[in-house]
Formats: C-alpha cells, structure tokens, sequence
C-alpha cells in the first residue's frame, strides 16, 4: 500500500488505503494552523475512517461528526442538523474529505451503487417486522418533533432488508422540513436502536432517499 499525504494551509492529513479491502490504516494529521474546533472535527473523522465504509465516509462524513459533535442538551433533534454550508469549518472540512474520498470511489460513483454501511446486528435482525416497528415506534416517542408535529404525524409502511425503513410523514408539507426531519429521524435511531437503520421518505413517483437532497 502508498502512503497518501494531502496537505493545505490549515494541516497535512495522511493515511494508507488497502484498494483490495476499502479500508484506512495509520490515518494520521499533523497541525498547521487549526483551531481548536477543527482538531474536535478532525479526531471525529479519523474515528468515523476506521468505522465506516468509504461511501458513507463520502456521503455523511460531516453530518455524523456535527451529530457526534453537537450538544443536545442546548441544541436537541427537533432543531435539525446543522448542514456543512452553514458553518466555515464544517463547510472546509466537507470540501477536503470529499475531494479526497472521490478519487477513491470514482468508479462506485459513476456506477450509482447504492451505498450501505453497516450490516445490522443480530439482536435486530432476530426480530420480524412488528417488533421491528414497535420498537422503531418506542424511540420515536421519545424523539423531539418540531412544533405542532408529533410521533402520530408518522407512518412506517414497510421496513426491507432490515435497515431500510419506509416513511410517511403525514400533515408536512414543507419539502426541505421533511428532508431535515428525515434526517435527523435516522441520526436519531441510529444512535439509539441500530446503527444500519436508514430511513426513506415515500413518495407518489419514487422511493427517493430525500435527505441526500442536502448532502
């Protein structure tokens, strides 16, 4: 394996990538001129290119380090999550891991794979589709819905290969609070359910991952 060296005003960022495998070692950065919240964003990312495959490390890096990140005891799910463009770090950062990660994956992009992370665990899987849903139910009682919506506002009409969990979100309307609630849906149960669980919006035309909208 090359060692892979990328460096910028701000760091220099290596690591090794074993083609064969898809997987990162020895993924190191050495500091130039970053301030402290960028040394939080990158300790998070080094962890998340052990964890992750690299297509989600390419499609989700910064969302799931704003979610590791963020304080929900002053900024809760109901609030949305915070996207890369609306704060300078998280904006810098999207833009040198994607030009990174894109070299790597160029052949799955242009073949429009559809992308998984995470295989469930046995403990999820052992359960059949009702149990599933109460579950997935349970957590969402819990979850802070935005103003005026609430867990009856949702509908789960199919869960398939395990992970993947069919939405309705009944009485909204507003496309871009959908893609943001769906979002943060999904953060939400992968935090505390399964971290395989997606979540897709169901639409008249298509079943359509609307989140990736953002991305």
């Amino acid at each position: 394996m090359k060692k892979s060296i990328f460096e910028n005003e701000k760091l220099i960022f290596s690591f090794y990538y074993d083609e064969q495998t898809s997987k990162f070692s020895q993924i190191n950065y050495k500091d130039k001129k970053l301030n402290n919240f960028e040394k939080k964003i990158l300790d998070e990312a080094i962890k998340l290119f052990y964890e992750c495959s690299i297509q989600e490390l390419y499609e989700h890096l910064i969302i799931r380090i704003e979610n590791r990140l963020r304080d929900y005891s002053s900024k809760p799910y109901s609030d949305g999550v915070l996207m890369p463009e609306n704060l300078s770090e998280f904006s810098f950062f999207q833009h040198f891991f994607r030009g990174i990660l894109k070299k790597l994956i160029a052949k799955n992009l242009s073949s429009r794979i559809n992308f998984q992370c995470l295989k469930p665990s046995k403990s999820w899987t052992d359960l059949n589709d009702n149990q599933k849903k109460t579950a997935i139910i349970n957590e969402f009682k819990k979850f802070n819905f935005p103003s005026g919506y609430s867990v009856d506002n949702l509908d789960i009409l199919r869960i398939e290969k395990n992970s993947d969990i069919f939405i309705d979100l009944q009485n909204m309307h507003d496309i871009d609070m959908k893609n943001k609630l769906c979002l943060s849906l999904e953060i939400y149960l992968k935090r505390s359910l399964d971290e395989s669980l997606n979540i897709y919006l169901e639409t008249v035309v298509d079943k359509n991952k609307l989140r990736r909208l953002k991305l």
